[in-house]
């Protein structure tokens, strides 16, 4: 894992449990016009590691620090890809295609398109230029030299994460791979980002004080089946899986009231099939309204089924990482394990986009040697 709190993910873990937080001034102003001056929004950056890297080349740096992170940590041998199965997720295009209907319909058409034009090449253009190059990129800086026997990328925002899960777990018990490596990366710290989600609504600025607070991260996580870690003496940091996965027609722009019946539908679905009394809840809130009211009309309904003990929210430290989120709280999950301050044996993640999709899947704690 990379964040802006640390380049691997035992200090950034720990670091957020610490309540550390690291505010920057970033790029992107926006106009007082009380004070009739600009004023910069903050931002969780990881600061110089990243400084000069923008598009392709920043998710690549970013990755490849989380990268070479979990081949330490796993003591995975980079010449062993050839039997590795690979998914990335990156973040959708649609808050850019909100974005776009939103400007059409404040100016004339004529306007419209040349206020779009002026813009750099949007981020849907681009989608193809990630997906060929990404992952050949990422293990290049990584130090891995040995293609993957598969690799995918998907463009899913925080709920990419039960994707592929699913999409691992269908590659092991297949035995086509010995283990999947699955992570997301994103940064919303792009000006055009940035312009995108302020132009929303949803950017928390000095002018407007609710909204999410960007940030940028990247995490990866190691998969194998129980019968391939025992074989080969594996620890086992953690178990996962009963990842569920549903479409809300009522997206954040949709103009209607959240009601947290999707959350709840697949929180207590995961909770019910593994017959958990208890749980830590990892929740994707970002500091905007709609996504906080959601969860809040959620809550109530899992807590009759199951005793949520403590919830944690990534973004408090990280600030919003959309397509990395999931992974990055499946990386807090596995240090509480790790270092045993868990407050019960089973986390609940939850993960929603603004364009409806919505999921959760369980992490429990794993034994020493499985």
């Amino acid at each position: 894992m990379v964040s802006s709190l640390g380049l691997d993910a035992s200090s950034s873990c720990a670091a957020a449990r610490a309540g550390l937080t690291r505010l920057t001034p970033l790029g992107y102003e926006v106009h007082n016009e009380k004070e009739f001056e600009m004023v910069p929004v903050s931002g969780h950056s990881i600061g110089s590691f990243a400084e000069g890297y923008v598009e392709l080349g920043r998710l690549v740096r970013l990755g490849a620090f989380a990268m070479r992170d979990l081949i330490a940590t796993t003591a995975m041998q980079t010449t062993t890809f050839s039997r590795t199965a690979i998914m990335v997720n990156l973040a959708s295009d649609y808050h850019e295609s909100v974005y776009k209907k939103h400007m059409k319909s404040e100016m004339s058409a004529r306007e419209s398109v040349a206020r779009l034009n002026d813009d750099d090449i949007s981020y849907s253009d681009l989608m193809p230029w990630y997906k060929k190059s990404l992952v050949k990129n990422l293990l290049q800086f990584s130090g891995v030299s040995e293609a993957p026997h598969l690799s995918e990328i998907v463009f899913m925002d925080q709920p990419g994460v039960m994707r592929a899960v699913s999409w691992a777990r269908e590659r092991l018990d297949s035995g086509s791979v010995d283990c999947c490596i699955i992570g997301g990366i994103d940064s919303l710290l792009e000006y055009n980002r940035l312009k995108i989600l302020d132009t929303l609504g949803l950017l928390k600025t000095p002018l407007r004080s609710v909204g999410l607070i960007p940030g940028e991260g990247a995490a990866f996580l190691r998969l194998e089946t129980l019968n391939s870690a025992r074989a080969r003496g594996a620890t086992s940091l953690a178990l996962i899986g009963a990842e569920n996965f549903q479409s809300d027609t009522n997206t954040r722009f949709s103009g209607r009231p959240p009601d947290g019946q999707v959350i709840a539908h697949t929180a207590i679905s995961a909770l019910k099939n593994n017959k958990i009394k208890e749980c830590e809840v990892i929740v994707d809130i970002n500091g905007d309204p709609f996504r906080s009211q959601d969860w809040g009309n959620a809550i109530p309904k899992i807590s009759t089924n199951v005793n949520v003990r403590r919830a944690v929210i990534p973004a408090e430290s990280f600030g919003d990482t959309c397509a990395a989120f999931g992974f990055i709280g499946a990386c807090m999950a596995v240090s509480s394990f790790q270092r045993h301050y868990h407050s019960c044996e089973a986390t609940l993640i939850w993960a929603a986009s603004d364009a409806g999709a919505k999921g959760s899947f369980l992490i429990h704690a794993g034994g020493s040697n499985v």
